[in-house]
């Protein structure tokens, strides 16, 4: 069986009278589907930039994967629709932003539950406004320890403006 199409749908705060490139989601669609934009039409992934109300009444069953990017908070209807999508199989990405306060998520009844970890205060760049380094070396998953070999780069290059640091929740279900 081959995948003629993927829908992806990513619910952005970014207000509409923002240009194209100052959106909160740009540089994510445009990783998504890195061809011109002549070619978008015929990509595989079908990408559709939406505000967070569209969430309320949407059927969410046609989306592959959603991304909440820098959405500060989400009403009721909205939560509910993604525990739904959510517990079907959906696939849900959460890109804090500047926007985003952490209780909106971690308070919230039904998405805090869903969350595999909290969202610790968002962290900022010191008096001087010095961007923030990413670790460069120790890495201990397998997902990150390549690059404990410095032939492979290092992500300590990467740099951020600022950051939400993730708390574990312990499983409920081991």
């Amino acid at each position: 069986h081959v995948i003629d199409q993927m829908n992806v749908a990513i619910v952005e705060s970014g207000s509409a009278s923002r240009s194209k490139e100052s959106r909160d989601a740009f540089f994510l669609a445009n990783a998504l589907a890195p061809v011109p934009p002549s070619r978008r039409p015929e990509y595989f992934l079908k990408i559709e930039a939406v505000a967070p109300s569209w969430l309320q009444t949407a059927d969410l069953s046609r989306e592959e994967i959603i991304f909440l990017s820098n959405v500060p908070k989400l009403d009721a209807a909205s939560t509910k629709n993604l525990e739904k999508y959510v517990s079907e199989g959906g696939a849900l990405v959460i890109f804090p932003g500047a926007q985003v306060q952490p209780s909106a998520y971690n308070d919230d009844p039904v998405l805090g539950p869903m969350m595999p970890s909290k969202l610790g205060a968002r962290k900022s760049p010191d008096k001087e406004g010095k961007p923030i380094a990413w670790q460069a070396r120790g890495y201990t998953h397998p997902v990150t320890s390549l690059w404990n070999d410095p032939k492979n780069g290092s992500l300590g290059t990467v740099r951020t403006t600022g950051y939400f640091p993730l708390e574990m929740q312990p499983a409920k279900d081991p």
